[in-house]
C-alpha cells in the first residue's frame, strides 16, 4: 500500500507547519525508483473523506488559510483537519468559487449566484443574489466563474455576465456564447466563441489584436507572462505566447504533449506555470517553458482531469479534480519517489550509507545508488536479508540491521549476522558515564551490544523483563521509556552493570 492510500488517516495534521519532520518521515517513507526529480508530496482526497460528490469544480482560499471548494453536492470547507458541507437552496452543483476581503464566499451555480457569509461561531449561511427582481430568466444558465475585482463581483455564465456592486445586480449583454471569464494583472478577458479574445473594460468588450489563429478554438488559459505578455492556453491549438499584437504558437519542447493533453486551466505563481488538462494531469514548467514537473495519475495524482487550481499562503497548490481533491505540497527540501508496480515493498526505515539510500522493507534490505542524494537508481536486495526488517542504525563505519530474524551488520562491505534474537525493533546508542553501548529492543526482550576490535557485536539479554517493545527512548537519569506492541507505555531502569532490570512500571 503507498503512502497516498495510507496518508488521509493522518491528513488532519500534515498540512501543520510543526508537522514537517512528520512529513519527511512520511515522504521518506515511500517507496523509491528511478527518477530524474523527485515528485512533491501529494495528499489525496477523496469523497469517502469529505463526503460529498466526486467532481471539484472550483478552489478558493481564504486570507487565513480556509479552503472552499465547489463540488457538486455544495460548497466544501476545509481547514486541512475538519471538513464542512453547505448547500445551494435547490442542492444544486457549484461551480465556481471566489472570496473577498469582507470573507465573503461567492458562488456561481445552476441557475443560481449569490454569496455564503459566516458568522462568529463558525456557521455560513447563503444570500441569494439571482433571486433579485428582474433576474428571474437564468433558465439553464451555469455560472463557471465568478471573479471579484476593483468592488465588483463579475458572474459569468455560457450567455451572459451579470455585475454586482455590493447593492445591486446588473446583466451585462453579450453579442454571443462566450468560454471562460478570466482575471490577469487585473484585467478581465473573455473567450468570444468564432468571436476571438476581449478584454471587458469599462463593461464594454473590446476585442483583442492579432488573434485570427485562435477563433474557432477556446482559449481556456490566459496567464501573465513577463510584464506585458500574455500566455494563452487554446483547448486544440496549446500554447501561444501574445505580445498585444500577434499570438504565436509558443515553441516548447513539450508544447506537443500538453496540446494532445487538452489545456483546461492553468495559474501563475513564483515564476512557474501551472498547466492543469483533461486528459494529462498538471504539467508544471518555468518561464522559458522547460518542464519543472508532470504530475498524473501514473505517479501521484488520483486522476489526470484538473478542473480547478489555487495556491496557498505556502505556495501549496490545491487541485480540484474530476474525481476528488489533491493538494500538492510544494516544499523544495523535500522530495518523493513513488514506486509504481510495488515491487520494493513497503518501507519501514531509511539511512544514508556508504553514500547509498538504504531501506527496510518487509521484503528485506535494499540498496540504491545516489550520486547526489536528489536521484536513486539501481535498487538491489542484499541477499542473506529477505524477510521483515524494522531497524536501520549507522555508526562511521557500520551500519546495524534489525531484521525479523534477528540482526545483521554490514561492515566493510560484508554481511554478517551477530544476533539470533528474534525482531530488532529499535536500536540506540547510550552513554552511561564508564562506557557507551547500545540498547535494543525486541520482540521479546532488551539487548544490549558492545563494541569490540570488530565493530558492534551482542552481549546479552537483559533479565528481569520479557515483552516486545517497537520502540523506546532514554531520559537524562537513564530511564528507559518503552512502547509496548499491545499495553502502552513500560518505564524501567537497569542496574550498573546493565544485565538487569532494578526498576519497572
Amino acid at each position: 500500500m503507498s503512502i497516498y492510500m495510507t496518508i488521509n488517516t493522518a491528513v488532519n495534521v500534515l498540512q501543520q507547519p510543526y508537522y514537517t519532520s512528520l512529513l519527511l518521515l512520511l515522504c521518506l517513507s515511500t517507496v523509491l525508483s528511478a527518477q530524474p526529480y523527485g515528485n512533491p508530496l501529494v495528499l489525496h482526497y477523496d469523497r469517502t473523506l469529505y463526503q460529498a460528490d466526486n467532481q471539484n469544480w472550483s478552489v478558493a482560499i481564504r486570507n487565513d488559510g480556509m479552503v472552499f471548494i465547489g463540488n457538486n453536492d455544495g460548497l466544501l470547507q476545509t481547514d486541512g483537519m475538519h471538513w464542512n458541507l453547505s448547500t445551494l437552496p435547490d442542492h444544486t452543483v457549484i461551480r465556481s468559487v471566489a472570496v473577498t476581503n469582507d470573507n465573503r464566499i461567492y458562488v456561481g451555480g445552476f441557475e443560481e449566484f449569490g454569496y455564503f457569509l459566516e458568522d462568529e461561531t463558525g456557521e455560513i449561511s447563503y444570500h441569494s443574489l439571482s433571486s433579485q427582481p428582474g433576474l428571474e430568466e437564468l433558465h439553464n444558465d451555469e455560472f463557471w466563474r465568478t471573479i471579484p475585482i476593483n468592488g465588483k463581483v463579475y458572474f459569468q455564465s455560457f450567455s451572459s455576465i451579470f455585475i454586482y456592486d455590493g447593492s445591486s445586480v446588473r446583466k451585462l449583454e453579450i453579442p454571443g456564447n462566450v468560454v471562460l471569464l478570466q482575471k490577469v494583472r487585473e484585467r478581465l478577458f473573455i473567450d468570444m466563441i468564432d468571436r476571438g479574445l476581449h478584454e471587458l473594460k469599462d463593461e464594454r468588450l473590446i476585442p483583442l489584436p492579432g488573434m485570427e489563429r485562435l477563433r474557432g478554438d477556446e482559449v481556456k488559459m490566459v496567464l501573465p507572462y513577463g510584464t506585458e505578455h500574455l500566455l494563452l492556453g487554446a483547448a486544440k491549438g496549446g500554447l501561444y505566447l501574445y505580445d498585444g499584437e500577434k499570438a504565436l504558437p509558443w515553441k516548447i519542447n513539450a508544447a506537443a504533449e500538453i496540446r494532445n493533453a487538452e489545456i483546461n486551466n492553468g495559474l501563475f505563481r513564483d515564476n512557474q506555470y501551472f498547466i492543469g488538462t483533461i486528459a494529462g494531469g498538471l504539467y508544471i514548467l518555468d518561464h522559458n517553458g522547460r518542464m519543472m514537473n508532470h504530475l498524473h495519475a501514473g505517479n501521484v495524482l488520483q486522476n489526470n482531469t484538473i478542473l480547478a487550481i489555487a495556491a496557498d499562503a505556502g505556495k501549496n497548490i490545491w487541485l480540484g479534480l474530476d474525481r476528488g481533491i489533491d493538494h500538492v505540497i510544494r516544499n523544495n527540501v523535500m522530495s518523493c519517489y513513488l514506486d509504481p508496480t510495488g515491487e520494493l515493498g513497503t518501507v519501514f526505515d531509511a539511512a544514508w550509507y556508504n553514500d547509498a539510500l538504504w531501506l527496510g522493507t518487509n521484503l528485506g534490505l535494499i540498496r540504491l545508488d545516489s550520486k547526489n542524494r536528489i536521484s536513486f537508481n539501481n535498487p538491489e536486495l542484499i541477499s542473506g536479508t529477505q524477510g521483515q526488517v524494522w531497524d536501520l542504525f549507522t555508526t562511521n563505519d557500520e551500519m546495524l540491521v534489525g531484521h525479523n530474524s534477528g540482526t545483521y551488520k554490514i561492515r566493510n562491505g560484508q554481511l554478517s549476522e551477530i544476533s539470533t534474537v528474534n525482531g530488532g525493533f529499535d536500536m540506540q546508542l547510550y552513554d552511561n558515564g564508564r562506557e557507551q553501548v547500545l540498547i535494543q529492543s525486541s520482540y521479546s526482550s532488551i539487548n544490549i551490544y558492545r563494541k569490540g576490535a570488530d565493530g558492534w557485536q551482542f552481549s546479552h539479554a537483559v533479565k528481569g523483563i520479557i515483552e516486545p517493545f517497537s520502540e523506546f527512548e532514554i531520559d537524562p537519569y537513564g530511564n528507559i521509556w518503552a512502547a509496548h506492541l499491545h499495553r502502552n507505555i513500560f518505564r524501567m531502569k537497569l542496574n550498573e552493570t546493565m544485565d538487569s532490570v532494578i526498576a519497572i512500571r
